[in-house]
């Protein structure tokens, strides 16, 4: 658990051979060695959980990403970090030096600080604010929980209930809270009760649509071949109130409407 900060993840473990697989090929490459069914259960839970990391690590620029996916994983499939900072970085660009000389913390919202209020960067262009005691890096101290639901039919509020019991187990400081991000993955979207689920969430939650990988072919041999998959593609971005306050200024919502408008026109591979 070096990869993220100590205590965060509490108590989850890994099994061998197939916990330890991390990309898509090489789940490919084990199905394919011990004659799994492409049709199963399990085989479509996982192979979504891949996608996902893939999607996650080229399209939002997360890092130190590990799918933990399994009987163990108590309600995470993949945790990592967020590197937000070339979100800012974009957009701080927009900005101009005019503009720059009227920026001060009490612009942002006060119901919840957001990131940028106690981050390093936000001061780096900003010298002339007064900084807090305590700063986090953008880079690096942004923290994931990600849960994936390969379901054929729309995520109901018992789900997202579900979901914000696993934050809360794994996120039990209030520092804490500021910087750690859940993520709920799906083909489909939430039920109209499962979107009032999200809005009421006292946590963060990003949801977000990304249909699964299928294959091109059907003929056995292709099947095993990353190369005759398609799909991973967004299609919809939704950030709760507690999301949208933690992350003001970022402009996130405006960049994934652009990831969202080149995901339709690429596959990942």
């Amino acid at each position: 658990m070096a990869l993220w900060r100590p205590g965060l993840i509490r108590g989850i473990k890994t099994s061998v051979p197939v916990s330890n697989i991390q990309d898509c090929q090489s789940y490919l490459d084990h199905c394919k060695f011990n004659e799994a069914s492409i049709q199963s259960t399990i085989f479509r839970g996982t192979f979504y959980e891949l996608v996902t990391k893939k999607f996650l690590q080229n399209q939002l620029n997360c890092k130190s990403l590990v799918r933990a996916g399994g009987a163990y994983d108590n309600g995470v499939d993949i945790y990592g970090k967020w590197d937000l900072s070339s979100y800012w970085n974009h957009a701080v660009s927009q900005i101009s030096e005019k503009e720059k000389t009227l920026i001060s913390p009490r612009m942002f919202e006060k119901s919840t600080k957001p990131i940028l209020r106690i981050s390093r960067e936000f001061y780096e262009h900003f010298t002339r604010v007064k900084q807090p005691k305590h700063q986090i890096s953008l880079k690096s101290d942004i923290d994931i929980l990600v849960q994936c639901k390969n379901h054929d039919t729309k995520i109901p509020a018992s789900v997202v209930r579900e979901m914000i019991g696993v934050y809360h187990y794994h996120v039990t400081k209030k520092e804490e809270l500021r910087r750690t991000i859940m993520f709920l993955i799906s083909p489909k979207p939430l039920t109209p009760q499962g979107v009032r689920q999200v809005d009421t969430a006292q946590i963060p939650i990003v949801h977000c649509t990304l249909t699964p990988l299928l294959p091109y072919s059907t003929k056995k041999n292709d099947i095993y071949d990353l190369e005759n998959w398609g799909g991973g593609i967004l299609e919809t971005v939704y950030l709760n109130g507690f999301a949208r306050s933690l992350l003001q200024g970022l402009q996130i919502e405006s960049q994934m409407e652009l990831l969202k408008a080149h995901s339709r026109r690429s596959i990942i591979n």
